[in-house]
């Protein structure tokens, strides 16, 4: 059938005016790793906060492949088990049609889940960048008149797939041609696999969707805001949205901090050096910060 041209719909406003009347609305998260990972971890946070507010939740990672991806999903469903919310976790199975440049496509798994919900839905796009995926299902769901929104948890979509190009002292994707097999300076099987032979591609389909202003973009901090002003100059609807903190875990409270220096028998007069990562040895993600931190503190005491 032939496809509907893309133009602003009237799900935006529905979706408002019930959110004003403290209506619930359905919301659903698609992402690459579901839960995994940082991004995932943020996604997590954002899908319980619509949850615990009442909303219909539906989290949709389209990686069928990666265990950490089901291993995160499983993990997550003990949090689901100890509160009342209307939460759903789907992982895609990986369907067998690619695209020319071998991105799987998951329009009708999209168009599936979409058909068993009549109420007005909200779609959040997470990072789509550690897996071979399409990113055809979003034009697509514009066009059928539903709300979309990116989520930018890094730079992935200015580029050409490349989620940290100032990783590479890169600025290529503000050229004019943008981002090209033959000037890209990203390592050949760098993360993020999404690009992996596909940068010309890649950067041409993101410049078509998010150049028509018709998908708002929502970005994690000011500095990811920035580079995508730069990036799109003239796209109205560039918002800095930050992530919540979940004051359970992450507080200021005494009692917690020497609970947990008990727990792991650390005394009141050592330093903590504390560093988290998914991967040490990635640019940008802090290794070589701690490298140097090791070796200036080497031989001193109370250290932890």
């Amino acid at each position: 059938s032939r496809r509907k041209p893309l133009s602003p719909n009237r799900t935006f406003l529905d979706i408002s005016t019930r959110l004003l009347k403290n209506e619930p609305i359905r919301v659903v998260f698609v992402n690459d790793n579901g839960v995994y990972a940082g991004a995932g971890i943020g996604l997590k946070r954002q899908a319980q906060a619509f949850a615990l507010a009442g909303h219909e939740v539906t989290i949709i990672a389209l990686n069928g492949e990666d265990p950490m991806v089901a291993k995160c999903f499983s993990e997550f469903e003990t949090w689901l088990d100890a509160h009342d919310v209307n939460l759903t976790l789907h992982q895609a199975i990986t369907p067998k049609a690619t695209n020319r440049i071998g991105q799987f496509i998951f329009i009708d798994f999209i168009r599936e889940l979409s058909s068993k919900s009549s109420a007005p839905t909200l779609y959040i796009f997470g990072n789509l960048h550690s897996y071979p995926i399409s990113p055809s299902f979003i034009p697509w769901l514009i066009s059928e008149d539903h709300a979309c929104i990116f989520y930018a948890h890094d730079l992935d979509w200015i580029s050409g797939g490349c989620a940290y190009p100032q990783y590479y002292n890169c600025l290529n994707y503000l050229l004019p041609e943008g981002c090209l097999e033959s000037n890209c300076v990203m390592p050949d099987h760098a993360y993020p696999t999404s690009a992996m032979g596909r940068k010309a591609a890649n950067f041409a389909f993101r410049d078509l969707i998010v150049s028509t202003g018709l998908m708002p973009i929502l970005c994690n901090s000011s500095w990811t805001l920035s580079h995508f002003r730069d990036r799109f100059p003239k796209l109205p609807i560039l918002l800095e949205a930050l992530y919540g903190l979940d004051t359970s875990n992450f507080g200021r409270s005494n009692a917690v901090r020497e609970s947990k220096r008990k727990e792991l028998q650390i005394h009141d007069d050592t330093l903590v050096i504390a560093i988290g990562a998914d991967d040490d040895s990635r640019p940008g993600k802090g290794g070589g910060i701690l490298k140097d931190i090791i070796r200036k503190m080497e031989g001193r005491k109370n250290i932890f």
